[in-house]
């Protein structure tokens, strides 16, 4: 009899520890489970509103935040933030007719907190995503198109970063076109400026430069788009700022806005590149169009 009560003691005392342990492991598991602020930031496969996203009716509930916040703190998917309004909503850049959404890191912050780098995450419906940085300007704004450039029906992912704080924005944007392989997306080979640095990626046009001036008229050219015009100024102080430029000194390099256009019942790009600066500031058109296996130039204006 007694050896049945130790026993039955032994079972139990055995049993308590056992729960001890377990409620133990389960703390220590949960304390590597994240915030549900945490949560929001984790990708979601199914790229899917979560429940805690929505309003009670159903609509985007939306983050209020200022300019400076945005841009010195903000993590996230740009769809929730409420400065941006619909913009980046309900959007299909890949054309596979699934909701794709676009992601914003911060890469590198300061002592104080602040982000010194940035990168973009296109996290596309269907598991795809396509990182898109780093830029060490954190006001890197982000214009995201999908157009088949190439013509095998399958969309190319067109990206423009426009510097927005800068005192002259037109003077250059971060341009990129991506092509998905099989082994997910690649840079398609852009124009270079010229002295554009190795590292600088995402920097993408053509130098223009001034060939002769006579008389109040300028001409310039570009030797890679076989490219040369004459353009007449009438403003005296715009003429000598002209004149004030080195043979070597490009007036304009670097693409700063991009479009979508057809060319010849082919798809094609436009790239617009600042001429003369604020002293200037005309814009030159360059049409671009998917030829044996490269975007080649096949056209350029200056706009009225």
């Amino acid at each position: 009899m007694k050896k049945s009560i130790m026993f039955g003691f032994i079972c139990c005392l055995v049993l308590v520890i056992l729960v001890s342990c377990k409620e133990k492991d389960i703390k220590t598991e949960q304390k590597n489970v994240p915030k549900n602020d945490e949560q929001s930031t984790v990708f979601d496969t199914n790229n899917k509103m979560n429940k805690e996203d929505l309003n009670s009716d159903g609509n985007n509930k939306k983050i209020k935040i200022s300019n400076n916040e945005y841009y010195s703190t903000y993590i996230g998917y740009l769809d929730k933030v409420d400065l941006f309004g619909t913009t980046y909503e309900n959007c299909d850049y890949d054309g596979d007719g699934i909701q794709d959404r676009i992601y914003r890191d911060i890469i590198d912050k300061d002592s104080n907190g602040a982000a010194t780098k940035i990168n973009y995450r296109i996290d596309f419906g269907n598991g795809t995503q396509l990182v898109i940085g780093d830029f060490d300007d954190i006001f890197t704004g982000i214009q995201i198109k999908g157009y088949d450039l190439t013509g095998d029906h399958i969309n190319e992912i067109i990206f423009c970063g426009e510097h927005v704080a800068s005192t002259f924005p037109e003077s250059g944007s971060e341009v990129a076109v991506f092509e998905k392989g099989k082994s997910g997306y690649s840079m398609i080979e852009l124009p270079r400026p010229d002295l554009r640095k190795e590292e600088e990626i995402y920097r993408v046009g053509y130098s223009i430069y001034i060939k002769d001036i006579n008389n109040g008229n300028v001409t310039i050219y570009n030797k890679d788009l076989n490219f040369e015009t004459l353009i007449s100024i009438d403003d005296k102080n715009t003429l000598a700022r002209f004149a004030e430029v080195r043979k070597d000194e490009p007036i304009g390099s670097d693409v700063w806005k991009v479009d979508t256009f057809e060319w010849e019942g082919k798809p094609g790009l436009i790239f617009y590149i600042n001429l003369g600066s604020t002293y200037y500031n005309k814009e030159l058109q360059v049409f671009l169009s998917y030829q044996d296996g490269k975007l080649k130039p096949v056209d350029a204006m200056i706009e009225n």
